[in-house]
């Protein structure tokens, strides 16, 4: 036992003081305050709250709650596409994709795939939201025009050398952003 305690008491700086998870961090920095995450983010949310204030509703027909439901449905799976894009980007060209990220952009492809989620759910989820609640939705969600989006450059600049921990990486930014299941909502 004594042996076992030795090795962890002496392996435990190398795990914590190892550059790679260091680097990790940052990048998972990176990519949760980049600007087009932070609004996907909000959208999520929003959307989230909605399901649950519609879910709670008393005396809502089982017709109003099955039209939000496969609406809600339809937006957390284009969400989570989204989300599954923007991790499988990071994994094909690390660098690049982490350097745009690091700057506040991301790639044209992914903008206008979030900029149609958008639009889905502004004329989809929002509309069919005030026809049963009668609450005017409110502008909580700014989509990012296209042309418009930060162009601060960063002074941390991702090598293809340093290591990225990709397990942590989907277990840092792919779970946490992953919307939620309609019956897990409150």
């Amino acid at each position: 036992m004594k042996h076992k305690l030795l090795i962890l008491l002496f392996a435990l700086p190398l795990i914590v003081l190892n550059p790679a998870l260091s680097q990790s961090k940052e990048v998972v920095k990176t990519i949760m305050t980049n600007q087009w995450v932070t609004k996907y983010k909000k959208l999520k949310t929003d959307l989230e709250n909605k399901a649950a204030f519609i879910k709670n509703m008393e005396n809502l027909s089982s017709k109003d709650l099955a039209t939000i439901k496969k609406s809600y449905v339809e937006t957390t799976f284009m969400l989570d596409s989204w989300l599954n894009h923007l991790v499988t980007s990071i994994q094909e060209d690390k660098t690049k994709n982490l350097e745009q990220l690091a700057n506040g952009n991301i790639t044209d492809d992914l903008k206008e795939e979030l900029q149609e989620i958008f639009t889905f759910y502004a004329n989809d989820f929002s509309t069919k939201y005030e026809d049963v609640t009668g609450i005017k939705n409110s502008a909580v969600i700014g989509s990012p025009i296209m042309g418009q989006e930060n162009t601060e450059i960063s002074t941390e600049v991702y090598s293809s050398s340093s290591e990225v921990d990709m397990d942590m990486l989907l277990a840092k930014v792919k779970k946490p952003l992953s919307p939620s299941d309609w019956n897990s909502i409150y």
